[in-house]
């Protein structure tokens, strides 16, 4: 009976023993390894229950020219649970498995870099958070131009804020974006592009090219109508959609100026597309009465 006494508490002692190194001892947060490589750029997504998950996008001389999956920087196939909320990518080097990752490295002299982006088990709608300051780190410049183009492209749904043509977003002019939920395409926002593009900074690129396009609505918010102020004389279609995807108003726009009726609007969140032979611009304003 003493020896069956010592060996119950030597195996509670291994197992209390045990469960402290993994509570002390954490497991590492994902992509937490990934910090170390000489440039770190991540994506970080929030979707609308509060769960979270990451992208990493890599540059070290370490890896093999263009790029590698040598699992230095933890570069290696996820296992999905088939229940958590994870966004991953087909890695350039194993498109053709299906395998899903979520870093991929490469060497710090790349030009140009583009892939789609996709997620599962997430709840809409979403927001993307990023560190816009890495694009002129100064790694970057020892290898080349900085990043002087980087963009998130997707033919589904309006990404808020800075979006110009195509509803493309502009990485380098912001840190994060909101992405709401539309009733067309994919029903989950993905595949979502991201391209990088090296080059020297200059006016012809980024915010300078932006505000060539931009138009602005005032009052936001609005109660019984909206002006649209634009930088130059267009002349294009407009459609109105509210925050579920659905189309409220539409019609031309001639001139620099346009002023719309609210009338049936109700409160809520509305996405103004404009559109001609040269692409597609949107802002979003707000109904609050």
């Amino acid at each position: 009976m003493s020896n069956y006494r010592n060996n119950i508490s030597c195996m509670m002692l291994t197992f209390i023993l045990v469960t402290s190194v993994f509570i002390l001892h954490p497991k590492p947060a994902q992509g937490q390894e990934q910090q170390d490589a000489q440039w770190s750029f991540y994506l970080a997504f929030e979707d609308a229950t509060g769960a979270k998950d990451s992208v990493w996008f890599l540059m070290d001389t370490a890896a093999t020219y263009p790029w590698s999956i040598s699992g230095l920087y933890g570069e290696e196939p996820l296992e999905p649970d088939s229940v958590s909320f994870q966004v991953w990518f087909l890695h350039p080097l194993d498109m053709q498995s299906g395998n899903k990752y979520n870093t991929w490295l490469g060497k710090p002299n790349f030009e140009a870099y583009s892939t789609e982006l996709f997620a599962e088990n997430g709840i809409m709608p979403y927001i993307a958070t990023w560190d816009s300051s890495l694009f002129t780190a100064d790694i970057l410049y020892e290898y080349g131009d900085p990043i002087h183009k980087a963009t998130l492209d997707n033919e589904y749904f309006f990404m808020q804020n800075n979006s110009i043509w195509y509803n493309q977003y502009y990485l380098t002019l912001d840190d994060h974006v909101e992405m709401p939920y539309f009733w067309w395409g994919s029903s989950n926002q993905f595949p979502l592009d991201i391209n990088f593009e090296r080059g020297p900074l200059g006016n012809d690129v980024g915010l300078e090219k932006m505000k060539e396009s931009e138009f602005s609505i005032f009052p936001n918010p609005a109660t019984s109508h909206i002006l649209m102020s634009f930088t130059k004389s267009v002349n294009a279609d407009f459609r109105i959609y509210n925050a579920n995807g659905m189309l409220v108003k539409s019609g031309d726009v001639v001139g620099d100026e346009m002023k719309i009726n609210l009338n049936g609007f109700a409160s809520g969140l509305y996405f103004v597309e404009i559109q001609d032979e040269n692409g597609t611009l949107v802002q979003k304003f707000v109904v609050d009465r």
